[in-house]
């Protein structure tokens, strides 16, 4: 795909060659050209293959390939100043964006004006998306998110639509993470205490449902304590074993979850959202411009989240067990230090009847 180096202009050549200088093995590219050549425009890309992601710099064309390097670098382009970083974020790719329907927005009469800069244009009426803006904004939101789960932290999905209810309930339960889907109950978050009440009774009932302990009670009594016990799983039963307020909220659809956005906003808990052209982006901690409708899209990101999430995980625990492994080392080396440091102990001396002994053997 690359042997044609005609086709590219005669900065992505320049680049070309660079990649050869270094000896960069590129399997597959795609140009992406920028709407202008301003400061704004000149954006990153970046493009994984497998694990190791490699990352461009450059002015008029950003260069967007899947390449195998041994080590993951952070390259400026046609200055030569390289870096080493070590990134396992679960990748994607523009085409994989488009096919998921990203890219389309609301009928332009329902537009937010806050989110003109992420706005490409129209077409049949129907805003469309800037997917290199995109990109770069949803890249930046998995890898907080890989932080957050990284440092021992908990995400809380957030998706109350019908069409994103059964993914969202999926994709949680994956990564072994919480999440609301059916209606977020005012005072989630800022009024755990009470929350957390209706938590300690719901499992009571479904300990009585497991056991069948409902002795003594009436047939209405019965029902109605399953029908209590059907309410509360529903809106409780993503959240039951949380334990506490998250560290950082997923949300799709944040006009649709401005409830939920509130109340992090007011314990400082940071907000990952997907913002469709309806939304303010400037209401969310990671914004990302994109469909929030569409169960392709809603999936999309949801796979996204939870890959990140899991990478995080794996980052955790080989954090946990490099800490193990160098407390053993460091007890190890301090049980040799004291037994180099405590005095020998002399072996006692023979007595001459014992000695006597020995000799008569």
């Amino acid at each position: 795909m690359l042997g044609r180096a005609e086709k590219f202009s005669t900065n992505a050549k320049k680049i070309l060659a660079f990649d050869e200088k270094c000896g960069i093995n590129t399997r597959e590219a795609a140009m992406v050209r920028p709407r202008n050549n301003t400061h704004a425009d000149r954006r990153k890309s970046a493009v994984g293959f497998g694990k190791k992601i490699y990352i461009r710099f450059s002015q008029d064309v950003a260069l967007i390939s899947l390449r195998c390097c041994k080590k993951p670098r952070v390259c400026g382009g046609l200055t030569g100043k390289k870096g080493y970083i070590n990134m396992t974020l679960p990748t994607f790719t523009l085409r994989q964006m488009v096919e998921a329907g990203v890219h389309f927005g609301h009928h332009a009469r329902r537009w937010n004006p806050q989110m003109a800069p992420f706005i490409y244009g129209k077409k049949d009426n129907i805003h469309i998306i800037d997917l290199q803006k995109t990109y770069p904004m949803l890249y930046t939101a998995l890898n907080a998110v890989r932080e957050v789960v990284a440092q021992g932290g908990k995400v809380l999905f957030v998706a109350t639509k019908r069409q994103a209810q059964e993914i969202v309930k999926d994709s949680a339960t994956r990564c072994g993470q919480y999440y609301v889907n059916y209606r977020w109950l005012g005072g989630m978050l800022t009024n755990w205490k009470t929350v957390y009440k209706s938590i300690t009774r719901l499992n009571k009932l479904n300990e009585m449902e497991a056991n069948n302990a409902y002795e003594g009670y009436t047939k209405k009594e019965i029902l109605n304590l399953k029908k209590e016990r059907e309410k509360l799983a529903v809106v409780l039963d993503g959240i039951k074993e949380m334990g506490g307020q998250p560290d950082l909220i997923f949300v799709i659809d944040t006009p649709k979850e401005a409830l939920a956005i509130k109340e992090a906003k007011k314990l400082n808990i940071p907000v990952v959202g997907i913002v469709d052209t309806n939304a303010n982006p400037n209401e969310v901690d990671f914004p990302v411009p994109g469909n929030d409708d569409a169960i392709r899209a809603i999936q999309f990101y949801c796979e996204l989240v939870s890959g990140a999430i899991l990478d995080g995980m794996q980052a955790e625990i080989a954090a946990k067990g490099l800490e193990v492994a160098e407390a053993e080392t460091v007890a190890e080396v301090e049980a040799a230090a004291e037994e180099k440091a405590a005095p020998k102990k002399r072996a006692p001396r023979k007595t001459k009847a014992a000695k006597a002994e020995t000799t008569e053997a």
